[in-house]
């Protein structure tokens, strides 16, 4: 139960072993072994012996809202996860510029070569580094991770993950900045193919 340290102000669900559910935010720990709960129904202090506790989990407060992209009036819906606003789908835009550096996958997703990729997000929004990504998968999964790119199709397409309202495709493989801006400097003569991504936009701060 190790994990309930130094979770304070996180909310979480657990279950005793009388099989009752508690439900609310860690306030704090009385002692080691005593976490204190305050309850989101009745809104008291509950005082939880660790060791009564037979499962546990940090449910993710999800709040939604919707953007319209004004290039091509698509809608898009959002989803706040920790400090971070996403959005709850794949862009769509096709710039009309570039009409031969994206294309639709089985899913019908766009995506986007490094050219198309690089001003595709609209104005106030952008393609996040891996830091971005990080911090989105650490929040969802509500542990600490090695590796972004080894990490993140299997958070997302966990529980946590669906219950999040990220919305991902189980065969999305995106685009982020710092990826983006090295493969941008590679001669075109030493690309053997070309790489089309889908892009998920990240709101500025």
């Amino acid at each position: 139960m190790k994990n309930i340290k130094s979770r304070k102000g996180k909310n979480i669900k657990i279950q005793l072993v009388n099989n009752n559910i508690i439900e609310g935010e860690i306030v704090g720990y009385s002692t080691d072994d005593v976490v204190i709960i305050k309850e989101k129904i009745n809104n008291v202090e509950a005082f939880v012996p660790v060791k009564s506790i037979v499962s546990f989990s940090f449910p993710i407060p999800i709040t939604s809202s919707s953007f319209i992209d004004i290039r091509d009036k698509k809608e898009y819906k959002t989803v706040t996860l920790g400090k971070q606003i996403w959005m709850a789908k794949d862009l769509a835009y096709r710039p009309s510029e570039y009409t031969e550096s994206t294309k639709s996958n089985e899913k019908n997703v766009v995506l986007y070569n490094r050219e198309s990729a690089k001003d595709a997000c609209p104005v106030g929004w952008h393609i996040p580094s891996t830091l971005e990504w990080y911090y989105l998968l650490t929040f969802i999964s509500g542990e600490e991770i090695e590796s972004v790119k080894d990490s993140r199709q299997k958070i997302l397409s966990s529980e946590k993950g669906i219950k999040s309202g990220f919305n991902a495709n189980s065969k999305d493989n995106w685009w982020d900045s710092d990826f983006l801006s090295i493969y941008s400097d590679v001669p075109k003569s030493k690309i053997k193919e070309e790489k089309f991504l889908a892009i998920r936009c990240v709101k500025n701060n």
